[in-house]
Order: structure tokens, then sequence, then C-alpha cells
């Protein structure tokens, strides 16, 4: 008894110490999230939203908030900006070019986002071949390497439209802009491969090429993983996620996440930004015992017990 007592301590005061190390290397965090549409324009196999589509009130996150948001983050100290949504396409945002036009007259030095690239308006052209300052890091998720396949693995018929925009990102020659193909493949994509290699190689776009799928949070049907997609594994271990530190995300309401990767369902939210100052939230008692639900495998969110891109700080 008095051995467990002692073990229980030195892991306590240990927990603390990492935490507090942490907690003071992110003052603020690597790259602050923003989900500036919830709308997404694909019905991917491997992603929540098509269960979700039909119940999702679609908005965008207002101007003005987003502004305030990138001037509060910059003053404290904040570089890098994320504009992918966890359940959404950032495209589906009219908004986008403005948003884009505010960044560059920011300080912030990096902006990147993912995207299906399904839609890639001439506005949006124009403005991401005006930037002068900030860098831009596009990255492109393209899965399903036929028209077929793109139609089953993506839900949509947009295979040949999303090639002709890959070949108008490809002429876009501002050396701010880097642009990536993040080829997504299982096992019934492999034959296509070579040939896709080809034609991105072609237009001149970077790729590369993953083949591990997670199952957000264990919310995908398990039928998924058994249909030639492979699943990645779960690191085990408790305590607070490295991503809450690294990478929280801001919904498109205006609520602080901690997380940007997998919760569907709202669970990590920890306060509103239309009441509150992002420097002060970042730094709130609610934020440290949001994070501290994780030191405990019945108290840490049920998103967190499954998900795959979960590390813990210890």
């Amino acid at each position: 008894m008095k051995f467990n007592i002692k073990k229980i301590l030195k892991r306590s005061i240990g927990e603390k110490i990492v935490y507090n190390l942490w907690d003071k290397k992110y003052s603020y965090p690597n790259t602050l999230y923003f989900e500036c549409s919830n709308l997404c324009n694909a019905l991917c196999v491997f992603c929540c939203y098509k269960d979700y589509k039909d119940e999702i009130d679609f908005k965008l996150m207002d101007i003005q908030l987003f502004e305030r948001l990138i001037d509060e983050f910059v003053s404290m100290g904040g570089e890098n900006i994320a504009l992918t949504p966890t359940m959404a396409d950032p495209l589906t945002d009219k908004f986008l070019p403005e948003r884009v036009r505010i960044v560059d007259a920011s300080s912030l030095k990096k902006v990147s986002f993912y995207t299906n690239l399904i839609s890639f308006k001439s506005s949006l052209i124009n403005e991401i071949e005006n930037i002068s300052k900030t860098q831009l890091n596009i990255n492109v998720s393209f899965s399903g390497l036929s028209s077929e396949r793109y139609f089953e693995v993506m839900g949509v018929d947009k295979y040949n439209r999303v090639i002709e925009n890959l070949k108008k990102l490809a002429a876009i020659k501002n050396p701010l802009v880097n642009k990536r193909v993040v080829i997504r493949i299982t096992d019934k994509d492999r034959q296509f491969l070579i040939s896709f290699e080809r034609l991105m190689r072609e237009i001149g776009l970077n790729y590369t090429i993953e083949d591990e799928f997670d199952s957000w949070g264990g919310k995908l049907d398990e039928s998924l993983f058994s249909a030639g997609f492979k699943k990645k594994i779960r690191e085990d271990g408790d305590g607070p996620c490295r991503v809450s530190f690294q990478k929280p995300l801001i919904t498109v309401e205006g609520f602080l996440k901690l997380c940007d990767c997998r919760d569907a369902d709202n669970e990590l939210i920890v306060c509103n930004l239309n009441e509150l100052s992002l420097d002060r939230a970042w730094a709130s008692d609610e934020m440290r015992d949001a994070r501290l639900r994780f030191l405990k495998k019945e108290t840490m969110p049920s998103v967190c017990q499954k998900c795959e891109i979960y590390r813990s700080i210890y």
C-alpha cells in the first residue's frame, strides 16, 4: 500500500511537470485552425460528413469575427493558420478570397488548407496569384484514381472537373504558393497509380501517397476496413493530446475546440470566442480542465478514446 501511494504521488508530480512544460512552450498554438465553412461538396466513404450532412445547418464564419481573431492570434505571437474544417471543404466558403486578402495583409507567415478541389473559382485563383507576403500551402486530397473509382470513393461524379482544376492549380506561378496532391489509395487503386503519377508529373504537381485511413474516433463502420482500406493504428496511452496544444480549431460559430481532427459531435468545445478574447480563452482554467479530462480513460472524451490521431504528451 505504501509503495502504491509513492508511485501515485510520483506519477502525479511528473504529470504536473510535463503539463506545465507543454503549457509554457505553447503559450500560443503552432497553428490555429479555422472552420470558415461547414459545408462539403463530396460524400467520401472515409469521412463522417455523409452521415451528418442532413443535420448540419449551413453556415459561414463571420468576416469581422475572422479578422478579429487573426489580429488577436498575431498579438499572441502566432504565425501560422490553417483553413481546413473538421468536416467540410474550405473552397465552399464564398468569402475565401476575402479571407486570403485579410491573411496576406496581416503579419502571419503561413496559411494552409486541405481541399478536394471540386470548387476552384476564378476569384480565388486571382487572389492566390496575387499573394505578396504570406506563404500559402495548398494540399489537394484525392482518392479514386479513375472516374468510376472516384465516384465510388468520393461519392460524387467530379473526377474530370478535379483533373481540370489540378491543371489550373499547377498553372499558378506565384513562388509563395506551394502545391501538393495527397493521393490516398486503397488496394483497389494500385492498378491506376502509375498512370496517375505520370499525369501529376506531366502537369508539374508535387504529390505524396498515403494508404492509411482512420476511423474518425470509431464512428466509421468497420466494414470499410475489410474492403481494402488500411486502418491506422492507434497509439495507446493517456494524458492530454498533443493536438490540444498545437492545433486547436475555431468553429464556424466562433467556439474554440481543443482539436482540429475528428470531433464531429463537438465534444471538445471549450468556450465561446464571441464572448472572450483568444488569449484569455487559451490561458483559461476551462482550457486546462478540458485537457486534464484526458488523464483518466473514463473522463477522456469518447471521440478521443478511439481516435487514431491521438498522441499523448507523456
